[in-house]
Parts: structure tokens; C-alpha cells; sequence
């Protein structure tokens, strides 16, 4: 899947079915030093008021929503104790 400047979204299928994906993180996107890493998502019914909640539970958000066109809205976010994983809500059939 093309992200146009962000580079190639690759999918991962299990017997036709999308289980995953992965891509290059871009160096403007990543301090100085990041290491190769995976990040988990989690579907949740509302990306955007479940991310309005993570400052106030101690967390950080690290990427405000965004829509990803045919899959959902994302948001990146990290726990009190600095462990990164993304909030999803797909599209339906997405």
C-alpha cells in the first residue's frame, strides 16, 4: 500500500486474510537513534475520545489521529511508563 512520502505500507495475510503489516519508519519521523521495533494496535470503538483520555491517565500522545484512507483512524500513544502501542478504529471491511 503506497503512503505516498512516508513510503510502503506492506501487508501481512494469513490464508488471504490481513493479520498485519509493517514499513520503514521514516528518519523525520523517528529521533536520531530509534532502533528497528514492532507496535501493536489496538481497535477501539472511538480513536478520538479514547486518545482525548491518555494525557489524563499519565500517558503521552505521540501522534494525534489520522485517517489512513481504506483502513481507519489511528492514533500512536505511550503509557505512564513510556511503552508506545496504536489505537485503531477501521473502516468497516477495512
Amino acid at each position: 500500500m503506497d503512503m505516498g512520502a512516508q513510503g510502503t505500507y506492506r501487508i501481512i495475510q494469513n490464508q488471504g486474510q490481513g493479520a498485519g503489516g509493517m514499513m520503514a519508519l521514516a528518519a523525520s519521523k523517528a529521533p536520531p537513534g530509534t532502533p528497528p521495533h514492532w507496535v501493536s494496535y489496538v481497535e477501539v470503538d472511538d480513536v478520538d475520545a479514547r486518545t482525548g483520555r491518555v494525557e489524563g491517565l499519565g500517558g503521552r500522545v505521540m501522534s494525534a489521529p489520522f485517517d489512513i484512507p481504506n483502513v481507519g483512524r489511528i492514533s500512536v500513544i505511550a503509557d505512564p511508563t513510556g511503552a508506545v502501542i496504536c489505537l485503531i478504529t477501521t473502516m468497516p471491511d477495512g
